[in-house]
């Protein structure tokens, strides 16, 4: 089993979630539920789970599973630099 780790991210409001889920699933990503979300992507067997608390605009990004060869840095990596650009948006 590998090992699930998770990261944080402040200023993210609803506008934002929203944008995230419809840019997910307009890459091919499988998403279910809806806070928490399930996210299954087409990209190297990685598997998300996020939550987000509203009162604090903080989303929690969880790495459930990967295929063996990426390494977890790297996807951190590129979770944290979208995400990063999310939060820099301003969204009405």
């Amino acid at each position: 089993m590998q090992k699930r780790d998770t990261r944080r991210y402040s200023d993210i409001t609803k506008p934002k979630i929203n944008m995230m889920v419809e840019e997910l699933t307009r890459d091919g990503a499988k998403i279910a539920g809806s806070n928490p979300w399930h996210i299954e992507t087409i990209h190297h067997g990685v598997v998300l789970t996020a939550e987000w608390d509203e009162a604090a605009s903080v989303l929690a990004v969880t790495v459930m599973r990967c295929n063996w060869y990426v390494p977890r840095e790297k996807l951190w990596s590129s979770l944290d630099k979208m995400i990063c650009h999310v939060q820099r948006l301003e969204i009405a």
